[in-house]
């Protein structure tokens, strides 16, 4: 549903932007100065690094127990104290700042920005995509998701025809959806629950 609702609110944010912009400007989009490649990919990776060590900061602590019963049973756990509506909040905005970040570099890296790019639905589309490869509520899942889109993107999308990527991309889904519903992530974990239950076996 969250998907939906974020695909849903970009739509409208991009037409309004689009209706202000033909309203009171009477062009689209806007050129803007563009900065040095490596300091650019320094800077994503930056980013990223700094994604990733929030993550697993948050994963065991107060907050992260809090979304993870949130996602679990939200009314169950409105029901045990929990202030859903502010850790929801919470998630919402330190998302949207990291995503914020991420576009303000890659608009530095192209020179322009227009609401088609700010609001792509691909790009909500491809969060949610990232989440079922990868594995959904866990902190491996979303790395894992998305390694694979990145490599299946630069597969592709070199080769400048972007129809195979999203043939493969649906495959994939497919596949992941009737086979692994838990993700990779959930598929390396039953893996080494197997193994650890052969060990004890042995050991015994």
């Amino acid at each position: 549903y969250f998907a939906i609702a974020s695909y849903t609110l970009s739509e409208i944010l991009r037409n309004l932007v689009y209706y202000l912009e033909h309203k009171f400007v009477g062009t689209t989009g806007r050129t803007l100065p563009t900065q040095d490649i490596h300091l650019i990919y320094f800077t994503l990776v930056a980013i990223v690094m700094g994604v990733v060590v929030v993550t697993y900061l948050l994963k065991d602590s107060r907050i992260g127990y809090a979304l993870f019963s949130i996602r679990d049973d939200e009314e169950a756990a409105q029901a045990c104290g929990v202030n859903t509506l502010f850790y929801k909040l919470f998630a919402f905005f330190l998302t949207a700042f990291f995503m914020g970040l991420i576009g303000s570099t890659i608009v530095a890296r192209y020179g322009y920005i227009d609401a088609d790019g700010a609001f792509n639905p691909a790009v909500s589309l491809n969060t949610a995509v990232m989440g079922l490869i990868g594995g959904m509520g866990s902190f491996s899942g979303g790395v894992f998701g998305a390694v694979i889109l990145s490599i299946l993107y630069e597969i592709f999308f070199s080769r400048g025809n972007v129809y195979p990527f999203g043939i493969a991309l649906a495959i994939l889904l497919i596949i992941v959806v009737i086979f692994a519903p838990g993700g990779l992530s959930g598929v390396i974990q039953k893996f080494t629950r197997k193994i650890k239950i052969h060990q004890k076996i042995g050991s015994s």
